[in-house]
């Protein structure tokens, strides 16, 4: 029976050491000045933590603040439950102005691994609408001029539940993603807003690497 001998230099052994620490180190929570701590799965971008998660919870800090990009927009983390496997997202710049809270872009799915909470629903924008708008459900008008001569409408949707004429009637249709939660309703759509949605995550597979 033969034997092989295995020679470990000091110097060998001192380098894995400092990499591991290192790697530790840079893999330690962290925040962007504020909001929650961000730790695996994921990690703040440009502070030498790209191996400390996948790149679909890539984190952005902007002025302080978490930032959850999509290629349509950006949104503040405002919690993550990583026991439940959940975060919540307000977006980062909606439309704001003394008559005016609403969004102009939809919430793009980017990442296969992630879906909405089961107390997810769409507020849906209808802006510029001719007189001849209707839907199937309640509406609410809202003072959203952007330089145009028509109506605007809010209207909750769950479960894609909404039938209406939009397409034809309106200049552009907008879905924000919000939770049902807290007994609120179409009336208090700028809280919906302002409290954001959750999504959540579940297999970790090839296509968030």
């Amino acid at each position: 029976m033969g034997f092989c001998y295995f020679f470990i230099t000091l110097p060998f052994l001192v380098k894995v050491v400092l990499s591991l620490d290192s790697n530790y180190t840079a893999c330690e929570p962290r925040n962007c000045s504020t909001g929650p701590n961000v730790s695996y799965p994921f990690y703040i971008s440009d502070v030498g933590a790209e191996s400390c998660g996948f790149r679909a919870f890539r984190v952005v800090c902007k002025d302080g603040k978490p930032i959850y990009q999509t290629s349509r927009s950006d949104y503040i983390i405002k919690d993550i439950s990583y026991a439940n496997h959940s975060f919540r997202l307000v977006h980062y710049s909606p439309v704001v102005s003394d008559s005016c809270y609403a969004p102009l872009d939809y919430f793009a799915f980017d990442r296969s691994s992630e879906d909405f909470s089961p107390n997810h629903a769409d507020l849906l924008f209808f802006y510029n609408c001719s007189d001849s708008f209707s839907a199937n459900t309640t509406t609410l008008r809202i003072p959203c001029a952007y330089g145009q001569v028509n109506n605007s409408y809010v209207v909750l949707d769950i479960k894609d539940s909404v039938k209406s004429n939009g397409d034809d009637t309106c200049g552009s249709t907008v879905a924000a993603p919000v939770e049902l939660e807290g007994g609120l309703n179409l009336n208090n759509y700028v809280e919906l807003l302002e409290n954001g949605f959750i999504l959540t995550w579940n297999d970790l597979g090839f296509d968030c690497i």
